[in-house]
C-alpha cells in the first residue's frame, strides 16, 4: 500500500506569500512555546501590503511598519522538515504581547510561561525588542508575574 503525502501547508503558504513572515500564535508553535498547533496560519506583512486574500483564505495576518518588519527574522523547520521565514523567540514573545487582546487568554499564559521559565531564552534582547515595540514595561511586568 503506498503511503499519502500530505501537503506542507505553511511551506507552499511562503512560496505563494514570499514577502510574509510567520509570526504569532504559528511562530510560537514552532520554536515549542505552545503545544497546541494554531487553527489558522498566522503571518506578518509589511504595513502597505495588501492583505484581503489572505484574509479571505482564513489566514490571521498583522502589519508593522517597515524599520521593524525584518526584526529577528529567522528560518525554521515547518513539521515537515522545509524552511520558512519566521521570527525569533523574543521577537515572537512581543508580537505576542503587543497582540495579546486578540490572543486567547490561556495560549498568552502558556507561551509567556513556557518562554520565561526556559532555559535558552534571552531577555536583553527581548527587553530590546520590546524597546523598539514600545512595550517594555508591560514586558516587566509579565516577566514579573512569571519569574
Amino acid at each position: 500500500m503506498e503511503e499519502s503525502v500530505w501537503p506542507d501547508d505553511v511551506y507552499i503558504m511562503q512560496f505563494r506569500y514570499a514577502e510574509a513572515i510567520f509570526s504569532h500564535e504559528l511562530a510560537a508553535y514552532y520554536h515549542d512555546l505552545s503545544d497546541r498547533e494554531p487553527l489558522s496560519m498566522t503571518l506578518t506583512l509589511q504595513a502597505g501590503k495588501s492583505s484581503s486574500r489572505l484574509n479571505k483564505e482564513g489566514i490571521k495576518v498583522y502589519k508593522v511598519k517597515k524599520e521593524l518588519f525584518e526584526l529577528g527574522l529567522v528560518e525554521i523547520k515547518t513539521n515537515y522538515g522545509n524552511l520558512v521565514r519566521s521570527y525569533d523567540k523574543e521577537r515572537t514573545i512581543c508580537d505576542i504581547v503587543r497582540s495579546r487582546s486578540n490572543i486567547e487568554v490561556q495560549d498568552l499564559q502558556t507561551i509567556l510561561r513556557t518562554y520565561f521559565r526556559s532555559k535558552d531564552k534571552d531577555i536583553p534582547k527581548l527587553m530590546r525588542y520590546a524597546q523598539s515595540f514600545s512595550i517594555a514595561g508591560i514586558m516587566k511586568d509579565y516577566a514579573a508575574m512569571i519569574l
